[in-house]
Formats: C-alpha cells, sequence, structure tokens
C-alpha cells in the first residue's frame, strides 16, 4: 500500500452518511439538507442595553445579526430559560436591528443574565454575549450617588488621651442620614444615632483600649445606601498603669497603695473584704467581668469604700457589688469632699445599712442598682448627679441632708418597693422624669431587664448605650456598662 489507505467511501456516499448520522443526533432543530459550505455561525451584537443597566418595566432589547446563510430563527433566553422566539422567512437586511419588548415586572428584582442566540439555514448556532441586567421594580434607584462628607473637629492628630475624651466631627450629605458608626482600630467603637444637625459629639471612654497608637475612623451612611468614611485620625491611649488583684497585690488597699494618678487597679472576680481607702489617689477602680461575680465586702466598724482626699471626677468606682455586713449604722460608699464617678454597681447590705453617703461632695452616680437598704443615698449640701440609678425594696428611697436647699437634681431614676424619696418639696430638686412604685421587669432569677421593661431606654437621653441606644435605666445600662451575665 505504500502508506497510504485507500478511502472506504467515494466522496459523495461520505456526505450522504455524514448528512444521515447528523439528522440523527440533532433533533427537532437540524435543518434538512444543509447547504454544505457554510460552517460560519451567525455574529450576535447587542445594541441595547448596556451591561450592567437599571431595567425596569418594559425595556427593549436590541441586537444585529450578521451571517453567510439566511437567517432561520432567533431565541432569546433569560437566566437559562427561552423567553422570546422568531422564526424569519429572510435574512433582515444587514445592520437592520432585531428587537424584542421585555417585560420585566413578570420578573424578580435582581440581577439577571440575557442571551441571544441565532440558528442559518446551514444549521449553525451562533450565541451573542452575556448581557447582565438588574431589574428593580418595587425600589427605583437612588438618584443620589453622593456620599456624604465627614470632618474631625477634636481631637488633634496626634494627641495623646487619658479616660474619657470628646470626639467631634460634623457630617453633611444631600440626603437623609441613616447611621453613624465610630471605628477603632477597624472594630465597631460606638453607634450613633443620626440627627437633624450636622455636628455630632460622641463620648469616648478610653480604658477600654490598652495603651498605645489608636486608629479612629467615622463611617455614615445615608438613606441612599452611600457610605462616607472620614480621614483616619491617630491617637495615642495612655491611661498609665494597668495593676491587677490578686495577680500584681494580694489586696485591693495595697494595690492603691502602690498606684498613681491615672492608674487603673482592675480586679478579677471574686470576694475581696476589709474597709477600702482612696486616700488622694484620683484613679480607676473597676472588675474585669462585672459586679455579680466581684464583691467587695466589709465587716468592720467602716464604710465599704471611703473616697475623702478631694478627688475629681477621673476618679472611677465601676463594676462592683459593694456590701456593707457591719451590725451597725455604717455605708456601701462614703464620699467626703470629692467627686468621683460611681457606675455600673450593685450597692446592698441589710436593714441598718446605707448604700451611699455624701457630705458636701459633687459626687456623679450614674446606672447603679441600690437594693435592700436602709437608705439607698443620704447626700449633704453640693452639687452632683444622680441618675439613671435603680432603688430596689430600700426602707428609704432618698434622703437629702441639706438644710437650706439641695442643688441636686435627681431624674431618670426608677423607685420599687421602696420608700418616697424624702424632703421632696424643699430640699431636693426632684426630676419630672423618675418612675415611682413602676416594676423593672427583670427576667426571672436574674437583674437582666426584659424587652418590655419600662427601665429600657428609660434613661437620660443624651446617655446612650454601648449599642447606641438610649441608656436603660439600672445596673446594666450606660456606656460603662458589662454584659449581663448569661
Amino acid at each position: 500500500m505504500n502508506g497510504f489507505v485507500r478511502p472506504l467511501l467515494s466522496g459523495n456516499a461520505a456526505v450522504l452518511l455524514l448528512t444521515s448520522l447528523l439528522l440523527l443526533a440533532c433533533g427537532d432543530e437540524t435543518i434538512i439538507n444543509p447547504p454544505i459550505g457554510d460552517l460560519r455561525p451567525p455574529v450576535i451584537t447587542w445594541l441595547a442595553p448596556e451591561a450592567g443597566s437599571i431595567a425596569r418595566d418594559t425595556l427593549e432589547l436590541r441586537f444585529t445579526v450578521t451571517d453567510e446563510s439566511a437567517i432561520d430563527s432567533v431565541k432569546l433566553y433569560i437566566d437559562g430559560f427561552v423567553r422570546i422566539f422568531r422564526v424569519f422567512a429572510n435574512l433582515p437586511p444587514a445592520g437592520e436591528a432585531i428587537s424584542f419588548p421585555w417585560n420585566t415586572l413578570s420578573d424578580s428584582d435582581g440581577v439577571h443574565l440575557l442571551e441571544a442566540r441565532a440558528w442559518d439555514k446551514a444549521g449553525n448556532v451562533g450565541a451573542s454575549p452575556t448581557l447582565l441586567l438588574r431589574v428593580t421594580n418595587a425600589n427605583p434607584p437612588a438618584t443620589d450617588h453622593t456620599p456624604p462628607r465627614i470632618r474631625i473637629l477634636s481631637p488633634e492628630p496626634g494627641s495623646v488621651i487619658r479616660n474619657e475624651f470628646e470626639l467631634q466631627f460634623t457630617v453633611t450629605d444631600s440626603s437623609r442620614l441613616d447611621s453613624i458608626l465610630i471605628f477603632v482600630d477597624g472594630e465597631i467603637g460606638q453607634i450613633l444615632a443620626a440627627g437633624e444637625d450636622s455636628l455630632y459629639i460622641a463620648h469616648m471612654n478610653s480604658i477600654r483600649w490598652s495603651n498605645g497608637r489608636r486608629i479612629i475612623e467615622v463611617r455614615a451612611y445615608d438613606a441612599a445606601g452611600n457610605i462616607g468614611i472620614s480621614n483616619p485620625l491617630g491617637l495615642t491611649i495612655d491611661n498609665h498603669r494597668v495593676i491587677w488583684v490578686p495577680d500584681d497585690f494580694e489586696t485591693i488597699q495595697r494595690a492603691i497603695n502602690s498606684s498613681v494618678d491615672g492608674d487603673t487597679v482592675s480586679v478579677r472576680a471574686g470576694e475581696y473584704e476589709g474597709a477600702i481607702m482612696f486616700f488622694d489617689k484620683n484613679i480607676v477602680l473597676m472588675s474585669e467581668f462585672g459586679p455579680e461575680v466581684t464583691i467587695l465586702s466589709s465587716n468592720v466598724a467602716a464604710s465599704t469604700i471611703i473616697v475623702s482626699g478631694g478627688q475629681d471626677s477621673t476618679t472611677l468606682i465601676r463594676g462592683f457589688t459593694l456590701r456593707n455586713d457591719f451590725a451597725d449604722d455604717y455605708a456601701c460608699v462614703f464620699i467626703s469632699g470629692s467627686s468621683p464617678k460611681i457606675v455600673n454597681n450593685i450597692i446592698t447590705g441589710g436593714a441598718r445599712t446605707t448604700g451611699y453617703v455624701g457630705a458636701t461632695d459633687a459626687a456623679i452616680l450614674r446606672n447603679n442598682l441600690f437594693m435592700n437598704l436602709s437608705y439607698s443615698c443620704q447626700i449633704g449640701y453640693g452639687w452632683g448627679d444622680f441618675r439613671n440609678n435603680m432603688i430596689l425594696d430600700c426602707l428609704h428611697g432618698f434622703y437629702s441632708a441639706a438644710i437650706d436647699g439641695q442643688p441636686l437634681e435627681a431624674d431618670f431614676n426608677l423607685f420599687w418597693e421602696s420608700g418616697q424619696p424624702e424632703r421632696t418639696e424643699t430640699m431636693l430638686h426632684w426630676g419630672e422624669h423618675n418612675l415611682i412604685d413602676v416594676n423593672p421587669l427583670f427576667v426571672a432569677e436574674t437583674l437582666k431587664l426584659r424587652e418590655q421593661s419600662p427601665a429600657k431606654d428609660g434613661g437620660v437621653p443624651e446617655i446612650r448605650d454601648l449599642d447606641g441606644s438610649i441608656s436603660d435605666i439600672g445596673v446594666y445600662g450606660g456606656p460603662y456598662a458589662y454584659p449581663p451575665p448569661n
């Protein structure tokens, strides 16, 4: 054979056999006796709409088909299914657009994929590029594509921050603002409700972060879905040392003795006994895991905590159950000539115990729970702040010992099964938002508030919980709050 193979069939016989096989394999879309010379598929070009367009109501789909042979039929596929089918007697004039109306109301809102396919008389099939469109009938797209503009006013970049500080910034936008989030090192640090004014002031608490360089960023979301992002603000947090009890010192008093102004004494969960003196230290005393698992008690003839060294508002007592077990009239907290913050504590004792005694002071008492006491508070003449507190099962709710008037206004507090506040007519400025004889509605056997509790979002509107809502009244409300235990 000299390397050659003789064909089994002649040329015409091979063509007939190939045609027969095509008829068997291709089904009802096969053209009988196709012209043998045309092997090129039709070319389809989209004219309208543009890829990525928004589609609403009835939309005209337009494309051209070019081919060597006559066009037999065209099909339009939406999301892989045939939606429109057209048969042609003759090829449309060169360049003339083929158009189909598409009623988008018959399809769901969202992204849809369109494809056109054309068959010619030779049996070739051509497919168009896939066209992606977004159907939006229920919610037309917003016309506002401009993100909110944010400008941070203070603090200055590079500032050294300690304890609490104010973050001031402006937000301007052509649409209604939806929400404002403050990020610290990429994590949400605070959520603010959007208001009518362009100026915002966020009260930040830096003791929640470790010392060192921190990046703050403000993001604003408007009703049109646009997001505005501020320039990053670099700050240095320097809250001095953190002294751990019992890791560094076995007792709280020894930790306080070794501290200097600006230090934090952080206490692990447990029960600690003995009266505690702050002397003249402006420090933070806080628990690690909250008041229900960290108890400070005294069974000697002294108050459990004494702050009388002229401390200012940088002194903070946060996150303890403060209890006095001595049989005589002593207090859980005694303040004299000082103005510390006392927040998110459970203050309790017995039938002869006073929760708080203040003399010529200006202390800030917020989001505490006074429970099972003779007096929740006895306060002398002095400015101060007594708001967002809850008083439960106390013989006397609140007592003003001032002789000729009390400048303190106690407001946004809840009293339940406790005696009425005394000297309310002339000796005490009693706010109009206090809840008297109102059940706090705790979850059974816990101090958590039910969703329908009147203490939920019942606090001072300017004070916010960590989720951005108005502060709850009680021990688990406010910006310093610990999460309730499970």
